[in-house]
C-alpha cells in the first residue's frame, strides 16, 4: 500500500493493493523468466555474450514474455 502510494501520491483503493499483492507474489512465486532461462541455456553452449544477449532479449520480445504484463493494467482498468 505504501509502495502505490508513494508511487502515485495518493493513496490506493483496496482493490489496487490486493492487486500489487498478489503481484508481489506470483513474481515472486515465478522463479527465473523466460529470457533468463534462455540466457542460462544458450551461455551454457559456452558461446559469446552477444548471442546470449541476442538470445534473451529475442525470448523477452514474445508476447507472452515481455508483453503478459503490459497487458495486465489495461485489463485491471477495465475490471474496475
Amino acid at each position: 500500500e505504501n509502495f502505490l502510494y508513494m508511487l502515485n501520491g495518493k493513496k490506493p483503493t483496496p482493490a489496487m493493493t490486493k492487486a500489487m499483492d498478489v503481484c508481489l507474489v506470483l513474481h515472486a512465486d515465478h522463479g527465473f523468466n523466460n529470457s533468463t532461462f534462455t540466457a542460462r541455456v544458450v551461455s551454457s553452449s559456452l558461446t559469446d555474450i552477444y548471442s546470449v544477449l541476442v538470445a534473451a532479449i529475442g525470448a523477452l520480445n514474445g508476447p507472452l514474455h515481455g508483453g503478459a504484463n503490459v497487458q495486465v493494467l489495461p485489463m485491471l482498468q477495465e475490471i474496475g
